[in-house]
């Protein structure tokens, strides 16, 4: 009788089997469909740098109009329209996709990981970008936003801006807000997960550490941006607060139109004062480098430089939420509109009442009395 033994088997590597494989894309369809982090950080900087170049041409103009009195070059509601593109052009389309192409291409090398966390949702958040900066110029064809960058109400709301430009540009916050929120849980995720070995909290560089706080102040303030102007387009398609002038507190209760300036307000405050940490973090690294300067990559220099935008982004929220309960025990809408852009103002005043005699740049502070 034989008996037969079965040699133990040893786990197998799994192996993928196949006849064929479709062959990868080459050229500049490869750059299109690509989910490599150092890619997509490239194209992130160049598609920033192609709308600064657009919004140069908008300031450009705009200096032009107001070099001398009284010019004629630009008609009014010209240049409330390069006002606003220019605003708004510089802010979502430059200053924070400028920072995500940086971080998108360095956080990984930096901190010893392969790629991004989810490659796939780092592609998608540079084209819902991209997409949203062809929707708001794609306003062009029709009629831009005249509100200004910051869109507040009640000028953006149809009684003085009853045109479709303001939808686009809503429509815009709403792609580049999705896109900076994925882009953000994203970096936050893979700085927290995926670190070499050995890469501690206290090894991680500076760019890194102001990274993950702009990451974490981005995931807490996009959701409040995104309802801010939810609300603004629920109000012009289908109002829900009375009429515009009407927009202050009929009682204790701030209706919703009054409530937008100071939402959006609060939620730019940290969207805008995340950026100066990353950009002062790049320029400290090479100094620290070459110029013999290690305590600008110390622990203290990490922790003030990643303090400096939730201290500010707080501070000012106080200061904002004071003047809003003081508004509101005045039974007035607070004086959120305030630029110096006379003509982004200048057409609306009339409307409302006030006096704008000159085209030229004026400092307005405008209260819609209940």
């Amino acid at each position: 009788m034989t008996t037969t033994t079965a040699t133990p088997t040893k786990p197998g590597i799994p192996e993928i089997v196949t006849n064929s494989a479709a062959p990868r894309p080459s050229g500049w369809l490869s750059w299109l469909t690509s989910t490599d982090h150092k890619r997509i950080g490239i194209m992130y900087i160049v598609a920033s740098w192609v709308f600064l170049v657009l919004g140069g041409v908008e300031a450009l103009l705009i200096r032009l109009q107001l070099a001398v009195p009284d010019n004629t070059l630009l008609s009014p509601q010209t240049y409330n329209a390069l006002f606003t593109m220019h605003g708004t052009t510089m802010v979502f389309l430059f200053l924070m996709p400028m920072i995500a192409g940086f971080a998108n291409y360095l956080v990984p090398l930096m901190i010893g990981a392969r790629d991004m966390a989810f490659p796939k949702l780092n592609a998608l958040s540079l084209w819902l970008f991209i997409a949203g900066g062809v929707v708001f110029y794609g306003s062009l064809l029709f009629s831009p936003a005249e509100c200004g960058w910051t869109c507040y109400a009640p000028l953006s709301e149809t009684a003085f801006s009853p045109s479709n430009g303001v939808d686009s540009w809503i429509f815009l916050v709403h792609l580049t807000g999705v896109a900076s929120f994925i882009g953000a849980l994203n970096i936050f995720v893979t700085i927290t997960n995926m670190r070499a070995p050995g890469m501690s909290w206290g090894r991680v560089p500076l760019f890194v550490w102001t990274m993950l706080t702009q990451a974490i102040l981005l995931i807490i303030s996009i959701p409040v941006i995104a309802g801010a102007v939810t609300l603004l387009l629920t109000d012009r398609q289908a109002p829900i607060s009375s009429e515009c002038e009407n927009a202050v507190l009929s009682s204790d209760t701030p209706t919703p139109t009054a409530c937008q300036p100071t939402i959006k307000w609060l939620s730019r405050r940290a969207t805008t004062r995340t950026k100066p940490s990353p950009a002062s973090s790049v320029m400290a690294r090479p100094l620290a480098a070459n110029g013999k300067l290690a305590w600008m990559q110390s622990r203290p220099a990490s922790a003030a430089c990643c303090g400096v935008s939730p201290a500010t982004t707080i501070s000012g929220s106080v200061k904002q939420t004071a003047a809003i309960a003081a508004g509101a025990k005045r039974r007035r809408l607070p004086a959120m509109i305030s630029a110096t852009t006379s003509p982004c103002v200048m057409a609306r005043c009339a409307s409302i009442g006030s006096p704008v005699k000159s085209p030229i740049a004026q400092t307005l502070r405008i209260e819609v009395l209940h």
